[in-house]
Order: structure tokens, then sequence, then C-alpha cells
């Protein structure tokens, strides 16, 4: 607190003026100096401003800011400028401080009178812009830098409309005009609770593009344009190394103390983050955002050497009437979205005149007597397929074949919506403005809220379901191949999995490198938009390979995005991991066996070596000088993420082999309590595992500690889940079965896919449009988390009816099944694109995806 006085004092000394006002006269052509003095302060403004300066004095709380360090300081020209100001209010603080000490009120002594503010130093006095250089150099330095830090004014700003309509805007300031502190009022100002992680000034985003101002121009003849608009720019401001002490206490952001701002934003805080100051504030329309990157630095640099950093991307000033300015791939997308909506009309206008025609051609007297179509599907099978009333149809359906697998439905879907509530945790904390990002440890200590900490275990989930209906599907159809693999079958495999995968992943990163972005306003929303529309731009065929899990993590286009990588290298590798127990079953156990030893040595060993965490600790200060080593090295690799696959497979073949051979299982109520209990048991060990790490931020693990449980647990995970799918498929699942089996689980299951590629987006879009703080908390990420997950589910089924559906009939179209004698089709190396968590139809209908 002892550095914020003088930085107070300075914002008020502002609004008091020197000399009456900060005067730009001969800048812009017009001139006080033949005024005498004494007038100056006749003005009712300059009766204001010194009014204000003694009501801050009046207002400031009893607080040692008058130490003898401010006082003793080096009598530099600004200390000296202001210190008959300064000695004012330490003298009225300690008299306050000496009044709160007393045992009975009384009134503080006689005062002696403010200084009038005549005594603070002119600021601006300029003639021409050849002038202005020189003027600059004679500004007192806490002018010179509090200038700068309300807006572009120093000479190092580029554009000179820029630095006039800047001096301008303080100058009215200084006269109360109302539209200069509409500005002043919409910059960003002092936070409460810096110290409890409240770094955001974000100012008043609607306020400030509502500012309009109309200069004089008899007053102001040598600008050029006398209009502007208020500008709101977001600058983040990071910390770039140790702040030296300021001794004179003037070396202050006007409404942030340095000092308290680099303990909190400059070292390792609790999470293991260094979070910038979030500062938004109010300027002319005529500067533009490296006008608002060079003030802010060489305000910066000027008090802190290489201290403090100020970044504002292009992205990051906004205007009431800015339009949006399309690009090539903006047009190119929004031609391909309107194609396809003219054809998705247009076909689905046909599905429906069709039905109405069949309807009335059905009975001689026009009685309805059915609903298909009225014509053949075989004619009519590309109308179809883009026919929104007979996607939603397929969509809503809930009919499933015989030996569908019932409880995937409620698992996937489930599953789904952990993933939702994980990332909204995260993402919200990561892009919102939060008063308290402090709090989150206290969160965390809840034993309840383990589950969204260690939430990384629903994408394991979905590996092991992928396994599991991988492994199902590939054994019916080696069954109606006679027991053997026809040597196109894997190729075909392959080509059928990437095309039920692509065109809705090509679709979403299209939209997320183009339109995303052209989307909504707020504060943080250009700037986090704009940085996942580059990254997709530039590594969008990556992406479309499912090869960006091993280039960097600033291949990925979509955060969520190295997921389908994993799941498509996995998908590449798993004919190879059951070949062995098509032709010899014992020697295909013996093998996945072994792959399953090797699932756990991999991990162990990279554990070990390069002695990472035990897994990702998001919160853990810690695991943060290794994070990005466990991510890229570890957590994006399809051979440490493995196990559940292969346990997965296992369940798969065993279920399949259960079907095939109409084997019959039984099993003891005691054994299947056991079984249910041990592996629920196991389940919970799994997910509390991470608590003693997760609730106390400082908390150490042993090598011993991270190695068992970085290569284990996942291993352990997808055998507790495959017990869960064997006793729900075979009739053991009691309660779980039923809540699982669900019909009403499998139209949302099918959209878990497109859900999974917006629902990330849809998370940093919501919180990077703040325009004002919040309170982060379990209640407002309850509500958000809700809210979310029905809005992505909502884009979720867009995108499924209008590019997933129509592209998975189209493939059907291009590649039919064929028939055979013994049943209407045979199972295809199609049906396996469709196994897992790959959109597309599980065995007859399903559909999975994380």
């Amino acid at each position: 607190m002892a550095t914020l006085l003088p930085a107070v004092v300075l914002c008020c000394a502002l609004l008091a003026g020197a000399d009456g006002h900060l005067r730009l006269s001969e800048e812009f052509g017009h001139s006080a100096s033949s005024r005498p003095a004494g007038d100056h302060f006749r003005a009712p403004e300059d009766v204001v401003g010194s009014s204000l300066l003694t009501l801050l004095a009046d207002a400031l709380p009893a607080s040692p800011v008058c130490d003898d360090k401010l006082e003793g300081a080096p009598a530099s020209d600004a200390a000296r400028d202001v210190r008959p100001f300064l000695q004012h209010v330490c003298h009225r603080q300690r008299q306050l401080e000496a009044l709160l000490q007393a045992t009975k009120p009384q009134p503080p002594p006689s005062l002696p009178p403010a200084p009038r503010a005549a005594a603070l130093p002119r600021t601006f006095a300029l003639e021409q812009e050849e002038a202005e250089e020189e003027a600059l150099e004679e500004l007192p330095e806490w002018a010179y830098e509090l200038g700068g830090w309300l807006a572009p004014m120093q000479r190092d700003v580029p554009s000179k409309l820029c630095r006039q309509h800047s001096r301008v805007y303080l100058e009215q300031l200084n006269k109360a005009q109302p539209w200069a502190f509409s500005m002043f009022d919409s910059s960003g100002k002092f936070p409460d609770g810096i110290f409890y992680g409240n770094l955001n000034m974000l100012g008043s985003w609607d306020e400030c593009l509502q500012v309009e101002a109309m200069l004089n121009q008899t007053e102001y003849p040598n600008i050029t344009q006398a209009a502007f608009k208020g500008q709101y720019c977001m600058a983040n401001i990071i910390p770039s190394s140790a702040l030296p002490t300021d001794d004179t206490g003037l070396g202050l952001v006007p409404v942030l103390p340095l000092p308290a701002f680099a303990s909190i934003a400059g070292g390792p805080s609790a999470f293991g983050v260094v979070t910038g100051l979030r500062y938004g504030y109010c300027i002319p329309s005529s500067c533009s955002a490296q006008d608002v990157m060079i003030s802010l630095n060489t305000w910066l640099y000027s008090r802190n050497s290489t201290g403090l950093l100020a970044y504002v991307g292009e992205g990051n000033c906004h205007t009431k009437d800015e339009g949006q300015n399309f690009e090539t791939n903006d047009i190119v997308v929004i031609v391909i979205m309107s194609l396809f909506g003219v054809i998705i009309a247009l076909c689905t206008a046909l599905d429906v005149i069709g039905i109405y025609v069949k309807r009335m051609s059905s009975s001689a007297d026009g009685t309805i007597i059915g609903s298909s179509t009225a014509f053949p599907p075989a004619d009519w099978r590309i109308v179809n397929a883009f026919s929104l009333r007979y996607n939603t149809k397929k969509l809503l359906g809930t009919k499933t074949g015989s030996d569908n697998l019932g409880c995937i439905h409620g698992m996937r879907f489930l599953s789904m919506t952990w993933v939702v509530l994980g990332h909204n945790y995260l993402f919200a904390f990561m892009n919102g403005a939060w008063t308290n990002p402090t709090y989150l440890p206290e969160i965390l200590k809840a034993p309840a809220l383990e589950v969204v900490a260690n939430g990384l275990l629903s994408v394991d989930t979905f590996f092991c379901l992928g396994g599991i209906m991988v492994a199902y599907a590939f054994m019916k159809m080696v069954t109606s191949n006679r027991g053997k693999v026809r040597w196109h079958d894997i190729p075909m495999m392959y080509l059928h999995r990437y095309l039920r995968l692509t065109p809705v992943y090509a679709i979403t990163v299209a939209l997320t490198a183009t339109l995303a972005r052209r989307i909504g306003t707020g504060p943080g929303l250009a700037s986090a938009l704009n940085t996942q529309a580059k990254v997709c731009q530039d590594s969008w065929w990556k992406n479309l390979l499912y090869i960006n899990n091993f280039t960097d993590i600033f291949s990925l286009c979509i955060g969520q995005s190295w997921y389908l990588p994993v799941d498509f290298q996995l998908f590449l590798a798993a004919p190879f991991m059951m070949l062995p127990y098509v032709y010899n079953k014992k020697i295909g156990v013996a093998w996945l066996a072994l792959l399953a030893a090797g699932s756990v040595a991999v991990p162990a060993v990279i554990t070990y070596q390069e002695d990472l965490p035990p897994t990702d600790l998001f919160f853990n200060i810690n695991s943060i000088p290794k994070a990005q080593q466990f991510f890229e090295d570890f957590y994006i690799k399809p051979w440490c993420r493995a196990s559940p696959y292969i346990v997965g497979i296992g369940m798969g073949l065993l279920l399949h082999h259960i079907k095939a051979n109409k084997i019959t299982i039984r099993i003891p109520a005691a054994v299947n309590v056991a079984m249910w209990a041990l592996m629920s048991a196991t389940g919970l060990v799994i997910v509390y595992g991470t608590h003693q790490w997760n609730k106390d931020p400082t908390a150490t693990w042993t090598t011993a500690e991270a190695v068992s449980y970085g290569s284990l647990h996942r291993l352990a995970w997808g055998i507790a889940l495959s017990w869960v799918v064997f006793a729900c498929v075979n009739g053991y699942g009691g309660f779980a079965n039923m809540l699982l089996s669900f019909k009403g689980f499998i139209p949302l299951g099918r959209l878990t896919y497109t859900t999974y590629l917006v629902a990330v987006q849809v998370q940093t879009w919501y919180f990077s449009s703040f325009k004002g703080t919040a309170r982060y908390g379990n209640t407002i990420m309850v509500f958000t988390f809700l809210s979310n997950l029905i809005v992505s589910t909502a884009i979720a089924a867009v995108l499924s009816l209008c590019f997933e559906s129509p592209m998975m009939s189209i493939e059907k179209i291009i590649f039919p099944q064929r028939r055979t004698k013994t049943g209407p089709s045979e199972t295809t190396p199609k049906d396996l694109a469709s196994a897992g968590p790959a959109p597309g139809e599980t065995p007859h209908e399903s559909r999975t995806r994380l």
C-alpha cells in the first residue's frame, strides 16, 4: 500500500490539471498564456479539481504510506513538483491514523490548506510537430507517464493523429467534458482482490463504444480530423523479469501497484500459470493496435526497464461501427456452406413433396394410408441423404439390432458429459475474467471435485469402448467371410474409417479457421478465437491427415483434436492386434497379453527416464516444469494411451466368441456382487488416486508413485469398464444396465462425435466473451456446464444433420453392402469404420464417440 498513494495522487492530479487544465494550446492553435495566473482557478472546473485533491486526502485510508523512504527520497524534478501535495496528504493520513487509535472520537486538528493546483507542473505546451519532441523532453516524468497510461500520446507513437486526439482527450478530460469522462470512466481501474488473483482491469466495453467526440475546429485548427469515437483496446501486460525497486515511490501503474502485480503474476502462481494483467482502456478511434502497444511498452520500459511487457494484437481493439473484413478463406467457406444449404433445402423439399404425393395417391378415396416416400429408395437415395426430414428421423430413431450392445449408448453419452464438465472448469479458468482465481485450490480440496480434476479418464473410457466395438465388428466380418480376412478388407476398412471421420471434422476445422472468429464481441474474444484460427489455417492439413500429434502442440487446430489422430492410429494398428486370434485363439490371447504388458512397460519407462508426473496435474505447481513435455511426449502418443484400447479389444473378442457360439454365462450372485464391488473400488481408487496431488498445489510425489500410477491406472480403468460392459451384455448389470441401456441415450450417443468437436470452441467463445468480471465457483460452473452442454449438443445436431449424416449416406451409395444368401447383407469393412468412438453406426445402428 505504500506505493499505492502516489498512483492515486497522480490520477487525481490529472483531473485537477496543471495551470487549470492540461494545455495543448499552441499545438492546437489556441493559447491561455495571456490570462493572469489567478484566473486559472476561478473557473468551475478548476474549483472542482482543487476540491478533488482535498477530498482525496480525506478519503485515503489510514495506512503506512508516508514512510521515511517516500518522504526522504531523492529530490528529483518529478518528486519535487508534487512534494507539497504529498506532504499535505501524509499529514492528513497521520492525523486520521491517530484518530482511529484514540479511545474516543475527536475531531482532527486543523490542517494546512491544500496546495493550489498551480503548484503542480504544466504538462503540455506544444506549438508545432517540430516542437513536439523538444517539449516532451521537458515534461515532468510523472505527467509524461500518466498520459501514456491513459492514451497513446508519447512522441514514440507512430500516428500523429492518434497523438493529437489522445492529447485532446486528456485536455477535455481536465475540462470535465462528458465524452472525455466517459472514456476515462470506461477505462480499467485498480481492481479489488489483486492478492486473490484478480488481474482484470476490463473497464466498460459498452460505455467506451458509445463515445463520440466532435472537436471544435476553431479551437483545434491543426487537427485534420475533427471527430473520433471511443475505441476499446485490450492489452495483456506480462512480467518479463524481476521489477527493480523504485526509491522515489512514484514508479507505479496509476491504477495498480507494480510490485503487487509482480508478486502475483511474476512467479509461479498456485496453479503454475503465469497470468498477465488484462488492461482494457478507452482511446480515440484514430489509434491503431500498434500505436497502443508502442505507447504502453514505452511507458512500462521507462518505469521498469524490462520488468513488464504489453501485447496488443490487431484484433484487440474495437469500435462500435467496425465491419467484418472477410478474407478469401472466409468467402470460400461461406460459399461451401451456402451450397450445402441450397442442396439440403432442395432435397428436403423434394422429400416432403414426395411423401405428400405418395399419401394422396395411396388410396382412391384420398385416405392417408402411409407416410413412406413416393419413390423407390434406390431412385432417391441422394435426395434422402440430404433431406433434413430423413436424417432427423434417423437421428432420433431408437431401434437397434438384436446383437446391439445396449449399454454402450449410455456409457458414451455420460462420458461425453464428463468431458464437457472437465473442460468447462478448465477453459473457464483459462479464458474467463475471474475476481478470485486463487480460490481454485479451495474448490479442489472437496473430494467430489476430484472427478473434475481427474476427468482425463473420460478419454480412456472412449479408448476402451472403441477397442470393444472394433473387435466385435471385426470378428463379425471374419465370421461372414467364413473365418478368413480377405486381402482388401483391411485397406477398405481404413478407407471407410477415414471417409466417416473426416468430412464433419473438415467442416469444423474450416469454421474454426474462418467464420467462428467473426461471431460475437468481447474484450478477450478476438484474441482467443484469432489464435485458434491462425493455428487452423497453418496446420489444417496435418489435422486432416491425423498426424498432428506427431508434430507439435501448436499443430492442434482444435485443442481437443489430439484425440482424433491417437484414435485413428490405434485403429490402424487394431487389425494386427487381432489377426493372430483369427487363426489361432490361444496365440491370439497370448499376443494380446504381450501387447497389454508392453502398453504398461512403455509408459513406465518414459515416465521414469523423463521424470514425468503421474498424470496431467493441471493445478499442481510441481508438474508445471514438465507439463509441455508430458503432453507432447506422453499424453498424445498412441503407445502411451493404448492400454484401455487393448483391453477393449480383448473384451470385444470375448463378447463375440460368446455370441457366436451361443454360450450362456452363469455367474453366482455372490460372485457378481463381489466383482461389481471390486471393479467399483478399482475405479474409485483410480479416480481419487490423484486427490493427494490436486488438493494441495504444492504436493510432491515419488518416482515410484509416478511410474506406478502413470503406467497402470489406464490399464486398470479399461479392465473396470470392460467388466461393466460384460456384466450388462450378459444380464448381470442390474440397475446399471437399466440406466445405461435407456433408449433416450441412443440419439444423444449419435451426437457425441460432433459434440466433442465443437464443445471446446463453444466454451472458449462463451468465457472469452465476458465483458466484466465474475466470481469463479461451483455454482457458476454448474450452470455454465449445463448451458454449454445444451448449446454444444444443438450445434452438434446441426452439423450431424447437414454434414455427417449426408456424407455417411453418400458413402453407402458409393460402397454398397453386398447381399448374402443367409441374410440381408454381410458385415463389411465399412461396419468396422463405424465401430468404436468414431462416427457412424456401431454394429446394427448405434454410434459412439468421445
